[in-house]
């Protein structure tokens, strides 16, 4: 026969299990400055970076799935910051994901990978891209440097607008500070890193920022294009002209193209009509 005692103690207990358990399943917790549900089965802190591999996710405000922040698809290779992982009770789990130091929201684990750096990985870019500088200062120099490695641990000069070379960009990384860089090279030979913001896309011949003062008048045959034939090429440096020998020419823009030697923009000596571009020494 069980004592009163005992049954009044057994009852206690299953009472206090109820009450805890329900203020478990009621609880929610802040976090990112959104309010979270508690329906999971477990949350830890962390630091760590992940990269965006797969469209059709959503970046969920709360674990209610009401409210979407961001799609995937448009975050694709980007890096971001993991600050918090939750498991939930249905077995998926969840990352609380930062881009340049924001709150990003809660991003379903399966539409990323792990990566062991900040900056990701490199991506290659789906064709040949070109770009130039665009930061000038008054005595139109450039002014900013970039970067030997994406630890940003030593800066390195980089050449952008003093001469008006034209860089091939091999490899880009989407940082998850948020910003963009490229791994530059000129005429193949790795220059460093550059934040994408200091550029401006460009074709195989650059953006001519070199700007001759006054009239530069050149003749052809004499101190014209390197070629001795003289020809006059577009932009794709495919010949479309020639020069007449002994003919002057006024020349405006140089070009550094990512390949091959410097280029000038060609007109005719009073500067009215342009011809093309002729390749030329500075």
């Amino acid at each position: 026969m069980i004592s009163k005692s005992r049954l009044r103690t057994g009852l206690f207990a299953l009472l206090a299990s109820i009450t805890i358990g329900v203020a478990i399943g009621a609880a929610n917790t802040t976090h990112g400055g959104q309010t979270v549900q508690a329906a999971k089965a477990y949350s830890k802190a962390t630091n760590q970076y992940v990269t965006v591999k797969k469209s059709g996710y959503a970046f969920w405000k709360t674990f209610g799935f009401k409210t979407k922040l961001h799609d995937s698809k448009n975050y694709l290779q980007r890096t971001l910051q993991v600050k918090r992982i939750y498991g939930r009770k249905d077995g998926s789990k969840y990352y609380s994901v930062y881009r340049g130091g924001k709150w990003y929201g809660y991003l379903n684990a399966k539409a990323v990978a792990n990566t062991k750096y900040a900056y990701g990985a490199a991506v290659k870019p789906g064709k040949t891209l070109y770009v130039g500088g665009t930061v000038l200062n008054k005595q139109r120099f450039h002014h900013e440097s970039g970067w030997m490695d994406m630890n940003f641990k030593k800066k390195v000069f980089i050449n952008l607008t003093s001469l008006p070379f034209t860089y091939t960009v091999k490899e880009i990384y989407y940082h998850s500070n948020g910003a963009t860089y490229y791994k530059l090279y000129f005429r193949n030979q790795f220059y460093g890193y550059l934040n994408a913001s200091q550029t401006k896309k460009t074709d195989y011949m650059g953006l001519g920022t070199l700007v001759f003062p006054g009239k530069h008048v050149i003749t052809a045959g004499d101190d014209g294009a390197n070629d001795k034939d003289d020809y006059i090429y577009n932009r794709s440096l495919k010949r479309i002209g020639k020069m007449a020998k002994g003919t002057n020419y006024l020349m405006k823009n140089g070009y550094y193209p990512a390949q091959g030697a410097p280029m000038v923009s060609l007109y005719t000596s009073n500067g009215k009509k342009f011809l093309g571009y002729a390749q030329h020494s500075f």
